[in-house]
């Protein structure tokens, strides 16, 4: 109902500069959508996906981050439009990935008025391509069924981890890493292509890999947290941390104590959230200690010399560098906070 509502107070508002969604949320939403909008899982993702609109327009107007600011009504369009599309239901895989990027990111903690509005232009370049052909991409495969396989990361966890698949698209911004699905894990193209690219020459080829494989590890397992957690609470929209109607400046006070899931799984595989980028630039990465670490985690089978447990990844030793950024995304991805640059 609530992506209704929008529709029609947006067509009705064509002749005005800004839409203050805030006044559309005390005077329109609040009246049926009070809180956070609980998404259950259906027996199909287009059908549990569907319910991602209503969810997308309470959330924005419940976010004290969004509705602090009005926005033009041109800001809208692609969003409008793409609610309109999806009327009589979610017909595509593009529609399906472009309404799951935005309820994780109607729940962003973002203080720059140029930020939302820049993502809402730029969200429908978010396709999904099929069977592409990149470097490494038999590894990336590889990778990611030795994860959703792998004793040591999946055990006593109740969960269906075969049914996990891996989605591949393009969008405007290489930075946009990876987002959590319904159950699958999505991955930027163009975000692998710049991390290869930008890897210093002094690393041959198997290096490359290696590096490659451990970037790759951090992704997938902070995006799978996110896809075990909603399935285990049957909540499609939870979120961690939870966005506060106190306003931004409360949230901001308490920013450096503020931890999410996927950050949560990272940390508990390399004890601190890692920064691959900068750290292949550090003189101090050791690199033969990570690929050996790695090679415990997912590649050794279990035995008694090599147990269950998950190996210990001492982070002084392997010279890696800690990423501070802070938190401001719910189940996506961002190398930094999201301050677009078209590439």
């Amino acid at each position: 109902m609530a992506a209704n509502v929008f529709i029609n107070n947006f067509e009705n508002l064509a002749e005005k500069l800004d839409f203050d969604f805030k006044k559309f949320n005390d005077e329109h939403l609040i009246q049926f959508s009070p809180a956070k909008t609980k998404i259950d899982y259906l027996n199909q993702e287009e059908r549990t996906s569907f319910k991602f609109r209503d969810a997308i327009i309470s959330n924005l107007g419940l976010n004290p981050y969004f509705v602090k600011d009005n926005h033009n009504n041109k800001i809208f369009d692609y969003l409008y439009g793409l609610l309109k599309d999806t009327e009589d239901g979610v017909k595509t895989q593009d529609q399906l990935a472009q309404l799951t990027l935005l309820l994780h990111f109607s729940k962003s903690l973002l203080e720059k008025k140029s930020t939302w509005d820049f993502f809402f232009q730029i969200f429908p370049s978010l396709t999904i391509v099929n069977n592409p052909e990149f470097d490494f991409k038999p590894d990336l495969v590889n990778l990611f069924d030795r994860i959703k396989s792998s004793e040591r990361i999946t055990q006593g966890i109740n969960f269906n981890f075969e049914a996990l698949t891996l989605k591949l698209y393009n969008f405007a911004d290489y930075r946009l890493n990876g987002f959590a699905g319904i159950h699958n894990v999505f991955i930027g193209l163009k975000s692998i292509e710049r991390f290869l690219r930008d890897l210093p020459a002094k690393f041959d080829y198997k290096q490359r890999l290696e590096i490659f494989r451990l970037n790759m590890t951090r992704l997938i397992i902070n995006e799978i947290c996110h896809v075990v957690l909603r399935r285990a609470l049957n909540n499609f929209d939870a979120s961690s941390p939870t966005v506060s109607t106190s306003g931004p400046s409360s949230i901001q006070q308490s920013q450096s104590t503020l931890i999410e899931a996927g950050i949560v799984a990272e940390m508990k595989i390399f004890s601190k959230r890692v920064d691959w980028n900068i750290s292949v630039m550090s003189p101090y990465l050791n690199l033969a200690y990570c690929t050996d670490f790695l090679n415990q985690l997912i590649d050794l089978p279990v035995t008694d010399q090599y147990p269950a447990d998950i190996p210990s990844f001492d982070f002084e030793t392997s010279g890696c560098v800690e990423n501070t950024n802070k938190i401001c995304y719910m189940s996506i991805d961002f190398e930094e906070e999201m301050d677009f640059f078209l590439n």
